[in-house]
């Protein structure tokens, strides 16, 4: 068992790994541990919690995006509401397609957070947190929601993928 994990570890381009703690970690822990930090310190939310917006994430709204092209990349949104809309998260539906192409998901479970005395909720995240490489030129993250009572929408957020922005 170890050898063939070593065997496939030696397989995995040297820069497979490059980055992809960070996302996960930004993935993982938004509301529960970045955020916490940020809110309850005077630091400076690049310091106090840089996983909330790690080199890689592409939000997949707003401008487009700019990146390298050999830095490894993943794509999610988070959702949260105050403590008594717990069931609202419940319901909410997310698809990604990069280039046209659907993507697999991962949902968080949904987790507790706090913002200050007595103001408590709930968050997930859904997304795919390390895509990997994207090659060189034009492409488009495709985010498609439905949070039930007619608020749905699709965003297409374009990416340049270029060495130029290393």
């Amino acid at each position: 068992m170890l050898a063939a994990l070593a065997m496939l570890w030696a397989a995995l381009p040297v820069n497979a790994d490059q980055g992809a703690g960070e996302l996960n970690a930004s993935f993982q822990a938004f509301a529960s541990g970045g955020v916490a930090v940020e809110i309850h310190s005077d630091v400076a939310a690049g310091v106090a919690s840089p996983q909330n917006g790690p080199e890689g994430r592409i939000r997949p709204f707003g401008d487009p995006r700019e990146i390298c092209d050999d830095l490894l990349v993943g794509t999610w949104v988070i959702w949260f509401t105050d403590d008594d809309d717990k069931e609202f998260l419940e319901g909410i539906t997310n698809e990604f397609k990069l280039d046209g192409e659907e993507l697999d998901l991962t949902r968080t479970p949904l987790k507790r957070f706090n913002v200050g005395p007595g103001v408590d909720g709930w968050w997930f995240a859904e997304g795919v947190p390390v895509i990997g490489t994207l090659d060189p030129g034009q492409h488009g993250i495709e985010w498609t929601f439905d949070a039930g009572d007619g608020f749905a929408d699709t965003v297409l957020t374009p990416v340049e993928v270029d060495a130029s922005h290393c």
